[in-house]
Formats: C-alpha cells, structure tokens, sequence
C-alpha cells in the first residue's frame, strides 16, 4: 500500500476492466490450446482440472455451450502458471513459419534444377559433394521428363522430398 496525501492505493488493486481483459486473454488462449496438434497439446502438461475442461470442449458441439466451455477452462487457467504455455505456442508457431520458409527454398531449387542447365546441375552437386548424386541425378531426369510430357506423376514432389530430406534431416 502506498499513501499519498492521505489517499490509500492498493498496488495490487486490478480494476473491473483489467480483470476482464485478463480472463477475455485466458478465453483466447484455451481457443489457441484446443487448436495445438496432439504431439504439442500433450508436451504442455496441464493439470488434470483442465485437461478434463479441453477433453469436454471437444465432445461438444453448441457454439453457446462451447463459449461456457471456454469461459470455464479461462477460469481454470487463472490457477496456473501460463507463461511455460505461451512459450510453447509461441515456439510452435515460430518452429511452423521457419519450416515453411525451408520447403519454400526446396521447392525454388528444385525449380532450378529442372529447368537449369548443366552448370546449374554441376555447382550443385559441387557445392553439395555428400548428397547421393545417383539419386539426385535419377529424380532430376524424371522430373525434366514429367515436365515435358506435361502429365504429372510425382517425379518434381519425390526430388523435392528428397531435398527436404538432405537439407532439413
């Protein structure tokens, strides 16, 4: 408590507002929760209390009943710590874009190695002396081959996965 000029302020005094804001925050962070991939949702290890409150959301089907559902599981998430949470969500998403951007550049160089010539194909497997160049070879030629005949058989997806493999694995 601090005094000033005979008025009392409660340093941890939250207004009516504030505690609205923080549960409509808790509101969209179980939204943000029951939208995770299993593999993710099951990482975040939350108590049983709410991990009962998410397995009841998804057995729901009323929009009203699930915006009960969340207001409940908002007020369950004021008991918990949410920052090892919002981690783990932030780092999902970042670990998501960063894997986008990665399939991204594979799918442009798999471009270029079919359309390239020789010494597209040459600098490459120079640059990248490990990389099973037989293989690479093989799925270079189908996809040329696919392109020409215009009649997709997955020759382009296979090098591309193949380079997915290489680089990111």
């Amino acid at each position: 408590m601090i005094e000033e000029d005979n008025l009392i302020f409660d340093e941890d005094y939250k207004s009516k507002t504030d505690i609205k804001k923080e549960m409509a925050a808790l509101r969209e962070l179980g939204a943000e929760i029951s939208k995770l991939p299993n593999k993710i949702y099951q990482s975040l290890n939350l108590p049983e209390d709410v991990n009962e409150g998410f397995q009841t959301l998804k057995r729901i089907q009323s929009h009203q009943a699930r915006k009960r559902q969340y207001q409940y599981i908002g007020k369950l998430l004021r008991d918990i710590d949410t920052d090892p949470i919002l981690q783990a969500i932030d780092d999902w998403k970042n670990g998501r874009k960063t894997l986008q951007v990665k399939n991204k550049k594979m799918e442009q160089l798999a471009k270029k190695l079919i359309e390239g010539d020789k010494n597209v194909h040459n600098d490459f497997f120079n640059e990248h002396s490990t990389i099973d160049i037989q293989k690479a070879r093989q799925l270079i030629r189908a996809a040329i081959k696919e392109k020409k005949s215009e009649k997709p058989n997955g020759a382009s997806k296979k090098l591309i996965q193949f380079l997915k493999d290489f680089f990111i694995n």
